[in-house]
């Protein structure tokens, strides 16, 4: 059987009504102190969840090579896999740390270039 209540917009619920009742959870009458209660909870975890998703460290890390950026990574997988981090930040510590591995790369070619180039103007 589906659920009576209508939503906002003044259309029939299409959940199914609960086995005691002539409503959905979330229009029953009889359930408002469960849904407060689960309305409570749920923003309590949605912000556990979001302090949970910022990276937090006491000093700022140089990344000016390509090891101090593998040690930033196997620091950023292990806090993922531990729960310390969230994994939308994981995610955008590894894709920051592709570009700049390509930026450090791009740096020493550019560094080698100008060697070459010094060599062959001094011949």
């Amino acid at each position: 059987m589906k659920c009576k209540g209508r939503n906002r917009h003044g259309k029939s619920c299409q959940a199914n009504a609960l086995t005691d009742s002539e409503y959905c959870f979330f229009h029953d009458p009889k359930k408002k102190a469960a849904r407060a209660a689960a309305q409570k909870a749920g923003g309590v975890e949605r912000s556990r969840c979001l302090a949970n998703a910022v990276l937090c460290t006491a000093k700022t890390v140089r990344l000016d090579s390509t090891e101090s950026v593998i040690d930033l990574l196997s620091a950023t997988i292990n806090q993922a896999r531990t729960g310390k981090i969230g994994l939308k930040v994981a995610n955008t510590v590894g894709y920051l740390s592709q570009i700049l591995l390509k930026a450090l790369d791009q740096g020493e070619l550019e560094k080698r270039l100008e060697e070459i180039e010094k060599a062959l103007e001094s011949r």
